[in-house]
């Protein structure tokens, strides 16, 4: 049975659900292909070169290729499986931003999104001039070091669908992880803030009707600045997960911030090398700055 046929039946059978617009005009365009294309690498080619609706043409080929294996034992050898892309700039960029997590080259982001110079170019300056997302930005920062550019950000896009019940409980809890005097609290009172400006207003009339809608900076500040700040030195390192030395009541300790284990409490402690919790209060720890770096 040729492509084309084997197509035709599969589009029938399956390929036609899976398209939600305009699958007419999607099946006889790539219908009308399928009577010249004699391989699976044609129609691989084709995928990777489309600059629309890229996604949605790769999940159904590969349906597609499942198909074949299914019904005619065809085992097809395919990149498309390894790959996934994005049919909308702006879904594309939310990934960009999770992906400079890590500093990254030109080369390393074209390679993983696999995208041409000018798609990638507008990609980054979107990036670099920030998105604005519910009143919040994403932006990534561009450095140059021995003559090569890098890309990176501290910013992860968080969008959580949830339910009013959820977000309710959510919140909630977040306002009480931490005692008010506790010096990182406004920064986990700042989340809550954030996460309630994306809601409307009658969810904001419904679970925090005193507060009102949330007038929250777009100030963010990233990694950096928390590795340099007394208030929330102890939260950026605890979530490094890596080794510092304190000073407390007279002595120093060297080990880790962790969160508290199950029936140990709320909040977080010091954990020392031999595996000790000090009972101490966080607010008089102090971090020997020059026992960690920055990264």
């Amino acid at each position: 049975m040729s492509l084309h046929e084997s197509f035709v039946k599969f589009w029938r059978t399956e390929g036609k659900y899976m398209i939600s617009h305009n699958p007419e005009r999607f099946y006889d365009n790539l219908e009308r292909r399928m009577e010249w294309w004699t391989d699976t690498v044609q129609i691989d080619e084709y995928v990777l070169t489309l600059r629309s609706r890229k996604e949605t043409t790769r999940a159904l080929i590969v349906a597609f290729y499942d198909y074949l294996r299914r019904t005619e034992g065809v085992e097809v050898e395919s990149p498309l499986y390894d790959v996934s892309f994005y049919d909308y700039a702006f879904m594309r960029q939310l990934e960009m931003a999770k992906f400079l997590q890590q500093r990254r080259t030109l080369r390393e982001i074209d390679e993983h999104f696999h995208i041409d110079e000018r798609t990638r170019r507008e990609d980054l300056q979107a990036l670099e001039n920030g998105l604005e997302i519910f009143g919040a930005e994403i932006k990534i920062t561009k450095t140059r070091e021995d003559g090569r550019v890098f890309y990176e950000s501290t910013l992860h896009p968080i969008f959580l669908p949830l339910n009013l019940t959820e977000v309710y409980a959510m919140t909630e809890y977040l306002k009480n992880v931490l005692p008010p005097d506790d010096p990182n609290s406004q920064l986990v009172w700042d989340i809550v803030r954030r996460i309630e400006l994306q809601l409307s207003d009658y969810a904001i009339d419904k679970i925090c009707p005193a507060d009102g809608r949330p007038d929250v900076s777009n100030d963010y500040r990233d990694d950096r600045f928390f590795s340099t700040d007394d208030r929330h030195v102890q939260m950026y390192l605890m979530k490094r997960r890596s080794s510092c030395r304190i000073l407390w009541m007279g002595k120093e300790y060297t080990g880790t911030f962790e969160p508290r284990r199950s029936g140990e409490g709320r909040g977080y402690v010091f954990r020392t090398e031999s595996g000790e919790v000090l009972d101490a209060d966080p607010r008089d720890i102090e971090v020997i700055r020059e026992s960690f770096v920055y990264k």
